[in-house]
């Protein structure tokens, strides 16, 4: 550089990069590499227990939409006995019952007279 120092050359400072690397360095990136690991897998159980929540909660719905289908057709047939009930009434009512006549005892039935001391 001729004796002239260049505009984009810097002063030696007191740090320099070396091509060691500290045994601690590497053993703090294994720790977060395995506590990583272990986090990811805890991850991993708990989607597994929410989807197998998810599948029970699923089922649970199909069984409780059958039910319901079931209980609007007992519904429904309730309706239709209702009706004929009604139209069996309707029709028992037309028709004026029999004149019975009515049977009376002859006599009677006294009270047993109290027992006298």
């Amino acid at each position: 550089m001729n004796g002239k120092r260049s505009r984009y050359y810097a002063e030696p400072s007191g740090w320099h990069l070396q091509k060691g690397v500290p045994i601690s360095l590497i053993f703090a990136l294994f720790v977060q590499f395995g506590l990583g690991v272990f986090w990811v897998s805890g991850v991993q159980s708990d989607l597994a227990k929410v989807k197998n929540d998810i599948a029970e909660l699923k089922l649970d719905l199909k069984e409780k939409a059958v039910l319901i289908n079931e209980i609007a057709t007992i519904k429904t047939e309730m309706r239709h006995l209702f009706a004929s009930f009604e139209r069996m009434e309707r029709l028992l009512d037309r028709f004026e019952p029999p004149k019975r006549q009515t049977w009376a005892p002859a006599v009677t039935p006294r009270l047993a007279a109290p027992a006298k001391p």
